[in-house]
């Protein structure tokens, strides 16, 4: 997790702020100047043979296709040109990689720059955890809101407040509701402990129509909560994988998809929902394991859209009854960069208020 940490740090301050910074003081519309920055590197990079080794093992000239397919924007602000031709060597170039990040795999070099813009995009607000408001809660009645005095107490007293419970107290309040305990402990640095969770897949394809003759399958408009927390409540694997990246959560998810573009003309498609838990434990001590997987790999659609790629998942594997759910929703990657269709959203917990009078929720 360290070294992951130091290579996102390292692909900020080099290839990262450089585009930003350029983008902001120039006024451009910075979605829009990603997005399509991605489909030109995503173009480049599924024809990098015939861009490197094209014309008798010439490579092309980088500068002179950042200059024409930029011109408009270049002309606007002249000094992203050298950061962009950076980062598209980075992403081309296996020499010039080699010399950068010498003994660093390509996917996961690749998964860190994409993971920094993603989130500078940040298509999808609904998993801010920040805005969850987590305190407000009833639990048997008694409400927790935000002027209870406890919540008012900064976060080291709390911790030395709970410091005195000693086994025999601690251990029966936690057994009766988990959830309740890790609220009070974490109430004021919650987002330390949140992770991101896939549970059981959900249905988000549709019969296709007699007029419709797309080789997608059709997406459905939207799926119900209830669908989204039957996907929690039937997931039945003992441990489950958490990401600290809500983008390598979303990326994964979309390599899980079955049936559906989806590429095929028959079956159904399935996507796992996507859920904000918070852990009940010690972050520092999960243990993150690496893998690496390829997105539309060889499919009709990936081949059309220049978007296949490789992912550099890191995730960490923990008791199922050791998380608490927070949000939860089902999510679909369109082609274009940073685009999704959000077919619907729960609030876990609002919902469990609105279900029980308790929060004991942890599954």
């Amino acid at each position: 997790m360290q070294r992951r940490n130091h290579l996102q740090e390292e692909l900020k301050k080099r290839y990262y702020r450089p585009i930003i910074d350029n983008i902001i003081q120039s006024n451009l519309k910075a979605v829009k100047f990603i997005q399509e920055m991605y489909r030109f590197l995503q173009k480049s990079y599924a024809d990098q043979f015939m861009l490197f080794y094209g014309n008798m093992g010439a490579p092309v000239d980088l500068d002179n296709k950042v200059s024409n397919h930029f011109k408009s924007t270049l002309s606007i602000c002249p000094n992203l040109k050298g950061p962009l031709i950076k980062l598209f060597s980075l992403h081309l170039d296996e020499e010039f990689r080699k010399t950068e990040f010498p003994g660093v795999d390509v996917a996961e070099i690749h998964t860190g720059i994409r993971e920094l813009f993603h989130d500078f995009i940040n298509p999808i607000p609904e998993l801010n955890i920040q805005a969850l408001n987590t305190v407000t809660i009833d639990r048997d009645g008694h409400s927790l809101k935000q002027d209870n005095t406890l919540f008012n107490t900064p976060a080291d007293v709390q911790r030395i407040i709970h410091s005195y419970l000693d086994h025999q107290g601690a251990l029966p309040y936690k057994r009766t509701c988990k959830s309740a305990y890790f609220l009070h402990k974490s109430a004021q640095d919650k987002p330390i402990n949140v992770f991101y969770m896939l549970a059981g897949d959900v249905l988000i394809t549709r019969k296709r129509g007699i007029l419709e003759f797309d080789l997608d399958m059709p997406l459905r408009k939207s799926v119900t909560q209830q669908e989204i927390e039957s996907s929690l409540h039937k997931y039945n694997k003992p441990e489950v994988k958490i990401f600290s990246s809500l983008y390598q959560a979303l990326e994964y998810a979309q390599h899980l998809e079955d049936g559906g573009s989806i590429g095929n003309n028959y079956g159904n498609g399935y996507i796992p929902s996507l859920w904000a838990v918070a852990y009940i434990g010690n972050a520092a001590n999960l243990q993150f394991t690496q893998e690496k997987i390829t997105l539309l790999n060889r499919s009709a659609s990936s081949v059309y859209d220049e978007n296949q790629r490789e992912l550099m998942a890191s995730y960490a594997l923990v008791p199922k009854n050791a998380l608490q759910p927070l949000i939860g929703m089902v999510a679909y990657l369109y082609f274009n960069f940073g685009s999704y269709k959000i077919f619907n959203t729960v609030n876990y917990l609002k919902a469990e208020k609105t279900n029980t009078n308790s929060i004991c929720a942890v599954m």
